[in-house]
């Protein structure tokens, strides 16, 4: 099977994924199961300086949310627990669906120029947002929907440093667990 980008495709041309996003009501427990049953026994809880302030559906709005993230080889687990009343697209996804995944996430160094690419196709975000860590690190995300036949949610990830890319890998979690950025939760 040809799976190449035909002449007239939209396709913007993404890598691997590297993020599988999960919704929970507790992520406590489900840290717990995951280092029972598929050994994620580190974890780093995000510290956010500022509010998680995003743009869902053109709206503004405040969530209430906790993000911790583990490894499950190359692959990172974000587990995102929204609490009750939070609005925003997470929890539209437990009161249609419930806990499960939400996402696949892609790493990117360069977000302005692949949202670009992504509004040349006339797909617009649901929701994007800004993450001010108390280290100093910003990562900006931006989710889209792919639509059509088995719809995904896509979300595109970039983290700088005093304005360097430099990616959410185990060993910059590392590094931001010492700068303030992450906790490090061991289960």
């Amino acid at each position: 099977m040809d799976t190449a980008p035909n002449a007239g495709s939209t396709a913007i041309g993404i890598g691997r994924i590297d993020q599988l996003g999960i919704v929970v009501h507790d992520a406590a427990k489900t840290m717990r199961r995951y280092a029972e049953t598929l050994g994620v026994r580190q974890w780093y809880r995000a510290n956010s300086s500022t509010p998680a302030e995003v743009l869902t559906r053109g709206k503004k709005m405040t969530l209430d949310i906790d993000i911790y993230l583990g490894y499950l080889g190359r692959v990172q687990v974000e587990l995102i627990e929204s609490r009750a009343g939070s609005g925003g697209i997470y929890a539209e996804h437990l009161a249609d669906r419930g806990e499960g995944i939400h996402h696949v996430g892609f790493f990117v160094s360069n977000l302005d120029k692949k949202l670009a690419a992504l509004g040349k196709t006339g797909i617009e975000p649901i929701q994007s947002g800004e993450i001010r860590s108390r280290g100093g690190a910003v990562t900006r995300y931006a989710y889209y929907e792919t639509g059509g036949p088995g719809s995904i949610v896509a979300e595109f990830i970039e983290t700088k440093l005093a304005g360097i890319p430099v990616g959410m890998s185990r060993f910059m979690m590392k590094i931001g667990s010492l700068t303030g950025d992450a906790e490090k939760i061991r289960l």
